[in-house]
């Protein structure tokens, strides 16, 4: 079963989980960006999982999923498009989070200086981040697996590379897709986890 989601459909699912009133994701700042070097959304493959995410600046849209306390996720992404914000730095992000929603460890991704390359952060919780493995992303699609277990987040970028180990202080409960004042584009993403199986946020045909 394939799910592909769009940013449009998302901001409603998110107010659901965290409690909040809908909210419209409008365009405000400057003029995006559009990012060089990277493939048309259309034209990447699928898979079991593509969120075609779209924030406007000074917002933030996700996608997420109920998962058992030990799992993975697997995917690709790029950012297709940055936005400039006063506040808000531009990033695509895929975490855990525990009970709250501000346990959280995962890593974002943003867009280098020049759109050379992308570059990881790891994310401990909502307040700490701290820089990865140095490493520079292929600005066209970066490879990603992120495991968790009862006290490990393990992150890593390319098949066989280094592993980026977080400790984890809370038991996972859901797996996030994010971006934050940008259009990021997660496919042929993948999630591993014996939690009981919930309906999508929205489905459309492949």
């Amino acid at each position: 079963m394939r799910t592909l989601l769009a940013a449009r459909h998302i901001a409603p699912v998110i107010a659901a989980v965290v409690g909040i009133a809908p909210f419209t994701l409008v365009a405000c700042g400057s003029a995006p960006h559009i990012v060089h070097g990277v493939p048309a959304t259309h034209l990447v493959p699928r898979g079991d999982i593509f969120y075609d995410c779209d924030a406007a600046a000074g917002h933030l849209s996700g996608w997420s999923l109920k998962v058992a306390p030990t799992g993975s996720i697997t995917g690709r992404l790029f950012i297709a498009e940055t936005r400039t914000h006063s506040d808000w730095n531009h990033f695509a992000r895929v975490s855990v989070t525990g009970p709250e929603r501000g346990s959280r460890a995962g890593f974002e991704i943003e867009v280098t200086d020049g759109d050379r390359a992308l570059r990881p952060l790891l994310r401990l919780s909502k307040e700490t981040a701290v820089r990865a493995e140095p490493v520079e992303l292929p600005i066209g699609g970066a490879s990603f697996e992120l495991t968790w277990s009862a006290d490990m987040v393990r992150v890593r970028f390319a098949p066989g590379g280094v592993w980026n180990e977080i400790p984890l202080s809370f038991e996972a409960k859901r797996v996030w897709l994010e971006c934050s004042t940008a259009n990021a584009v997660f496919y042929s993403v993948t999630v591993a986890s014996s939690a009981p199986v919930e309906a999508p946020a929205h489905q459309v045909p492949p």
